[in-house]
């Protein structure tokens, strides 16, 4: 029997388990193939029995690894995608869960 995080696969007319590679999941035993995360989500690890949501602050790179928010944007919540630009006359650093407003008498531009 394979346990969750492995699948059956056929290896020389022999059924062997196999580790789900990471990007990829089985939540249940006996699974014929690995389901890839889901977008936003990520399973570093070999063997995983499930995906986990990139936290606030970052976004998924890919279904392996979650990148930081670069300076000006942010991610309010977990399991993005994407990070959001500041708006206008506020700022962030790399990493942000939110931005601030500029201090009085500084502004942000465009670049």
């Amino acid at each position: 029997e394979c346990s969750p995080g492995s699948m059956r696969k056929l290896v020389d007319r022999a059924l062997q388990c196999i580790e789900c590679t990471g990007g990829t999941f089985t939540s249940a035993a006996n699974r014929p193939s690995c389901a890839p995360c889901p977008v936003g989500t990520v399973a570093p690890d070999d063997g995983a029995v499930g995906c986990n949501p990139c936290p606030p602050g970052s976004y998924g790179h890919n279904a392996t690894h979650c990148l930081p928010c670069a300076a000006g944007t942010f991610a309010s919540d977990s399991g993005r995608i994407s990070c959001e630009a500041c708006p206008g006359g506020s700022i962030s650093g790399a990493g942000a869960v939110e931005c601030t407003s500029c201090a009085p008498g500084f502004f942000t531009s465009a670049e």
